[in-house]
């Protein structure tokens, strides 16, 4: 038997504390804008995550629970959910997270999130890497 002497593990990731996301987000493609709905207002969806999406600010004050409704352009079933404000910058944009996210709601928007990442994966021209032999 030998052992491996046990060295110091280097830090492969590391993040900014001062980011205040807890899971990473998407926006939204142009051609297919999300849309979330406050009673009878509406605004556009920024950018869209499991823990929470950003909207423009609707004279919301960080704090407030306001009850909203999305649906994801994948997806034809609406999510009716409370929010909570976490922040708001100075373009007045509002960082929220869901409160009570349903798992089903969850995995709706984990398939979405996939969706759009492979949809702008495709955008990009591939590189196509050639050999010439000599003849």
């Amino acid at each position: 038997m030998f052992w491996k002497k046990l060295l110091p593990n280097p830090v492969m990731f590391s993040y900014d504390l001062d980011d205040q996301r807890a899971s990473f987000r998407v926006y939204p493609p142009d051609d297919a804008p999300m849309w979330v709905f406050f009673g009878e207002e509406t605004v556009q969806i920024i950018e869209i995550g499991v823990g929470g999406f950003s909207f423009r600010n609707l004279d919301f004050d960080i704090g407030n629970t306001p009850h909203c409704m999305f649906s994801l352009p994948n997806d034809d079933v609406m999510i009716s959910i409370r929010i909570e404000i976490l922040h708001i910058d100075e373009q007045n944009v509002c960082g929220c997270t869901f409160v009570d996210l349903p798992n089903e709601a969850e995995n709706a928007i984990h398939l979405y999130m996939l969706a759009v990442q492979k949809t702008e994966l495709g955008k990009k021209k591939p590189t196509i890497f050639t050999s010439h032999t000599p003849q």
